[in-house]
C-alpha cells in the first residue's frame, strides 16, 4: 500500500511540476529514479470500456474504470494506475526475495495483472479513437510494450510466491491466455 499510494504522490509530482510539453499530460514514475511524461491521447478514459471483454472486468473495474469519474478526461489515469500497483507489486516481490515479507498473505501481483488488460485496452482505444496520436506517439506505444512487460514480469514472479499465491488471479491469468473474447 506504501509503494502503491507514494507512486501516485510521485506521478502527481511529474504531472504537475514537470511536464514541458505544454498539454495535457501525465507523470508516471516507475521506480529506480525513472519516469515519463506522457501527453494524453484525444478521448476519455471510459472510451477504454468496449475494449476490455467482460472476462476480464476484474475486480478493480467497477473503482477504476467504471469509477474515478471525475479523471475521465485524463485517460492515462489508467496508465497511473497500472504503475502504481506495478510498482507495488515489485517492491514486495523484492522484500520476499530479500527474505523482508513479514505481512500476511496478500493480493500482491493481481492488480498489476488486472491492469495489463485496461491498459493494453487503453492502447487499443487510443489506436480507434485518436489514430493520428496512436501512429505519431512512439512514446505512448513503447511505454505501453515496455510496462506490458515489466508488470508481466513481475507478476509471474511473484504469482509463484507463498505470500502472493491465489487461486482467484491464477484464474484469471488463466482467462487473458485463452478466452476468445
Amino acid at each position: 500500500t506504501h509503494a502503491h499510494e507514494t507512486t501516485h504522490g510521485i506521478n502527481s509530482e511529474l504531472r504537475n511540476n514537470y511536464n514541458k510539453t505544454g498539454k495535457q499530460a501525465n507523470g508516471l514514475y516507475v521506480l529506480e529514479d525513472r519516469g515519463v511524461i506522457l501527453e494524453e491521447p484525444n478521448l476519455r478514459k471510459s472510451a477504454v470500456i468496449p475494449f476490455i471483454p467482460a472476462a476480464l472486468q476484474g475486480s478493480r473495474y467497477g473503482l477504476y474504470i467504471l469509477g474515478q469519474q471525475a479523471w475521465d478526461d485524463t485517460p492515462t489515469y489508467i496508465f497511473d494506475e497500472w504503475v502504481a500497483y506495478t510498482n507495488a507489486g515489485a517492491v514486495g516481490v523484492d522484500r520476499v526475495k530479500r527474505g523482508l515479507w513479514k505481512e500476511p498473505w496478500q493480493d500482491g501481483v493481481m492488480g498489476q495483472l488486472e491492469f495489463t488488460v485496461y491498459g493494453l485496452a487503453l492502447g487499443l482505444a487510443a489506436e480507434k479513437g485518436d489514430p493520428t496520436y496512436f501512429q505519431q506517439n512512439k512514446q505512448f506505444r513503447e511505454f505501453l510494450a515496455w510496462q506490458t512487460d515489466r508488470a508481466m514480469s513481475l507478476f509471474r514472479e511473484g504469482q509463484k510466491m507463498t505470500a502472493f499465491t491465489w487461486a482467484q488471479q491464477d484464474a484469471y491469468y488463466a482467462k487473458l491466455q485463452t478466452d476468445a473474447s
